[in-house]
């Protein structure tokens, strides 16, 4: 027979139970169990979002990898893949925040999965054909993808960062983010190539399509408002989209962020096409050795993650900038190196940098970013980070053609010097406020009743590389 229990919240002046059958240590009120769970993993909502984040990442490796290697076994030529690039990075980023605007006052709960439901239609038709398709329709469909994949990114970067801003756990959600998404770029290349090696073409992207059907399906009961306040809801997107580069415009925080990464992704950029001829001529270590240079910057980047993990609360200012400075540390040594070994200890050095330079400026931007605009910015973010590389390619391509791999890293890093230089000396004030915030509402996965207000600035200093 069980005991009569008090009511709950019955105690008395000394924190016990009034009740005396209940066993409670006299003078000792119930201590409730601490969890290990990281706070933003105690959120349905996060959890959604980051889990179809994370999944789309993986599809992303997948299927660039495979696209890369399909289209020139198909065409023999530099330029098809060349045009590749162009039609999913550099066409996509042009029209990244018109797409950002266009999908902002939708409901998250159909845009997103419908975003990634097209991407997993468009992959199983090229899995399904693929024996039927010469390169030209395999880079027209991976065009029509890019649209869709950058839509997807900008809508998911905002959703997530109103998700976690009024709760005060963005710099936490996105260190968590950031050590599984540098996990993914150390292990999905490799990932991707032993798959097309094992099964060919057609499974690898069979399973990128599959990828994209389980980040859709998991958004599907996703209960969230469109990232666009109302207000912002009721205007035509192409207003959205000029008031979100009128806000660029005017907040100096977030418009100097922008630049500075721009630049400095250029930069960080250049080497790409260089690295390849730096490991396997200068360095002799044949395709072996580029093997081994790409796996120790991918050793690198989980180790940035964990880094970031642990320093999220610190000056995200300086620490951007540290990590800017271990980039072209990384390529001085690499640029210099006399033997494979020694650059592939820069090239991890460069790949720990890297992933904790992408997260701090990130974070740094978002925080910068009134919540009623960070689709907007998210939107022109994805925009620099798809087009600045691909300048940085042609540079360092030229400049390694003229005076050899070594000086394409050399000048690399002395770009990325000119950058921090700049950074230290333009350094903005602060941004005025926007008015009218964002209502978060998450009744499915976390929060309940009115939204929390926002947190205080952890840091006021601007962002700054």
């Amino acid at each position: 027979m069980t005991s009569p229990e008090a009511p709950p919240g019955k105690f008395g002046l000394d924190g016990c139970s009034i009740n005396p059958f209940r066993k409670v240590p006299i003078g000792r009120p119930p201590v409730a169990r601490p969890t290990t769970v990281p706070a933003p993993l105690r959120h349905a909502a996060f959890r959604r979002l980051g889990g179809a984040y994370l999944l789309n990442e993986v599809g992303n490796w997948l299927g660039d990898v495979a696209l890369a290697v399909l289209v020139f076994q198909a065409s023999g030529s530099t330029l098809a893949t060349a045009l590749l690039l162009i039609g999913t990075r550099g066409l996509p980023a042009l029209s990244a925040p018109a797409i950002a605007a266009r999908l902002s006052a939708a409901p998250l709960r159909t845009a997103l999965p419908g975003l990634y439901l097209g991407e997993a239609l468009l992959f199983g038709t090229m899995a399904l054909f693929l024996p039927h398709l010469g390169w030209v329709p395999l880079v027209l469909l991976a065009t029509a993808d890019g649209f869709l994949a950058i839509g997807a990114r900008s809508l998911s970067r905002a959703a997530i960062a109103t998700t976690l801003s009024p709760l005060g756990l963005l710099r936490e959600g996105n260190a968590i983010l950031n050590v599984a998404f540098a996990a993914a770029a150390a292990l999905g290349p490799p990932a991707a190539a032993g798959l097309l090696a094992l099964s060919g073409g057609r499974l690898t992207l069979a399973l990128n399509a599959l990828s994209f059907l389980l980040a859709g399906a998991l958004l599907v009961r996703l209960a969230r408002e469109q990232v666009a306040s109302a207000a912002d809801a009721a205007l035509h997107w192409r207003e959205r989209l000029r008031e979100g580069f009128a806000y660029v415009r005017r907040t100096p925080r977030v418009r100097f962020g922008l630049a500075a990464q721009g630049f400095a992704l250029l930069c960080l950029s250049a080497v790409g096409p260089v690295e390849v001829a730096l490991a396997t001529r200068t360095l002799h270590g044949g395709r072996s050795g580029y093997g081994l240079l790409l796996t120790a910057w991918g050793i690198g980047m989980p180790l940035g993650g964990f880094l970031y993990a642990r320093f999220r609360h610190g000056d995200l200012v300086r620490v951007a900038a540290l990590s800017t400075l271990l980039v072209a540390v990384s390529y001085t040594i690499t640029g210099l190196a006399p033997t494979l070994f020694v650059a592939c200890a820069g090239a991890f050095l460069g790949g720990m940098g890297n992933a904790i330079q992408w997260v701090a400026v990130l974070t740094l931007l978002q925080e910068a970013t009134a919540e009623r605009r960070q689709v907007a910015v998210a939107g022109v973010f994805e925009a620099v980070a798809s087009l600045m590389p691909a300048v940085g390619y042609g540079i360092g391509g030229a400049i390694a053609a003229l005076a050899g791999p070594r000086a394409g890293y050399l000048a690399a890093a002395a770009g990325i010097l000119v950058v921090l230089a700049a950074g230290r000396a333009l350094r903005p004030g602060e941004a005025p406020a926007e008015p009218g915030p964002l209502p978060v509402t998450l009744a499915e996965g976390g929060l309940a009743g009115p939204p929390s207000p926002p947190p205080a600035p952890t840091r006021p200093d601007p962002v700054r590389l």
